[in-house]
């Protein structure tokens, strides 16, 4: 049937282990979804779940790994010639669009792919509170975040050079 759990995704490198008991199941219903620490093989779903994970670890987590999967599923397309390789842009195009709606056609998205082929995606650039951030609680007791000497500048910089590059 083609569903996002029957496909296979890649090797992904889980820097710590991860248990997520509130994982959003069917029907507003949660389940348990976890992660060993080190290489793991991973299905599409397997991987949707280890980016979308929020609840063991922080938002601040979540962006990095979810920048993770992004930059595999990149290198995964690149390795598949897509541009070249006609019958598997076809299969993927037609399996994308059970889940998308795009007023693109195959031949527009390939050319966009070719277009961007040699693109260079920027990762590990999460603003935290391990970096430009840090954590208070506000007057009424709401956890909140604050730029490092209370100055937002720093990161106006920061990400004027990400945009720049």
């Amino acid at each position: 049937e083609g569903r996002a759990e029957e496909m296979k995704f890649g090797v992904v490198d889980v820097e710590k282990a991860i248990v997520d008991e509130l994982y959003p199941g069917p029907n507003y219903t949660y389940k348990t979804v976890s992660f060993e620490a080190g290489t793991q093989h991973m299905d599409g779903q397997t991987a949707l779940e280890y980016s979308r994970s929020r609840k063991s670890t922080s938002d601040f987590a979540r962006s990095e790994r979810q920048q993770q999967i992004i930059q595999l599923t990149l290198e995964k397309a690149r390795a598949s010639d897509l541009v070249n390789r006609l019958d598997i842009s076809l299969t993927l195009f037609q399996k994308t669009s059970e889940h998308l709606t795009t007023d693109m056609n195959l031949f527009e998205a390939l050319g966009y792919l070719n277009s961007y082929k040699d693109y260079s995606l920027i990762t590990n650039n999460v603003i935290n509170n391990q970096n430009f951030l840090y954590s208070t609680k506000s007057a009424s007791g709401q956890y909140i975040l604050l730029p490092k000497n209370k100055s937002f500048a720093a990161i106006h910089i920061y990400v004027f050079d990400l945009i720049n590059k």
